[in-house]
């Protein structure tokens, strides 16, 4: 008899081990396919290849290729090249209406009470990993919000938005933070 898994409210009945059957699977297949390689008509003959000439029978001469002196074969190993900058570096730094594809849609610096504000900054930090964030502060001073953002690859697109609360007419201020040193800062307007 099959027990259930009660989970929460909802029964879950338990599932058949998944990882034999594909085990299995993986079997038949190899099987099959060293069948149809031992069946194959057109294998390759191991034997040294001939030349005919004049009816005779030859075997053929491996073929030796010399480079004069002045010529050096060189090989060149592509290394990956790490982008690194001397300091913090904000490349692009824009409010907007919308992300799209990671890019910013309906650029703005004007918005209603009601509406959703994103912030998109493009940047290059000095030694990433790091963690920069955004502070979003209100007309009055102070901070709504404060968004953590994790920098691993160099130049990174980071965005955060918040909606704007009624009663929210005014200049806005967002605070990119680096280390707890500001390093930028934007300006929008909120208008009822």
């Amino acid at each position: 008899m099959r027990k259930n898994v009660l989970v929460g409210y909802t029964v879950y009945k338990k599932k058949k081990n998944r990882a034999v059957l594909a085990l299995v699977a993986i079997i038949v297949l190899v099987v099959a396919a060293l069948w149809l390689l031992a069946i194959n008509p057109e294998q390759k003959s191991t034997e040294p290849a001939k030349v005919e000439t004049k009816n005779k029978m030859k075997k053929a001469s491996p073929v030796a290729f010399v480079l004069p002196k002045s010529q050096k074969i060189v090989e060149e190993k592509k290394s990956e090249q790490k982008m690194s900058v001397a300091e913090d570096q904000i490349l692009v730094k824009v409010t907007c209406r919308g992300i799209e594809n990671n890019l910013p849609v309906e650029r703005s610096e004007e918005f209603s009470p009601g509406q959703r504000v994103y912030f998109y900054n493009q940047i290059m930090i000095k030694n990433p990993p790091a963690t920069i964030t955004h502070n979003w502060i209100n007309p009055a001073g102070q901070a709504i919000a404060s968004v953590p953002l994790y920098i691993v690859n160099q130049p990174a697109d980071t965005w955060s938005y918040i909606t704007l609360p009624p009663e929210s007419a005014g200049d806005w201020q967002i605070k990119i933070i680096i280390e707890d040193t500001v390093v930028e800062q934007v300006t929008f307007t909120a208008k009822n």
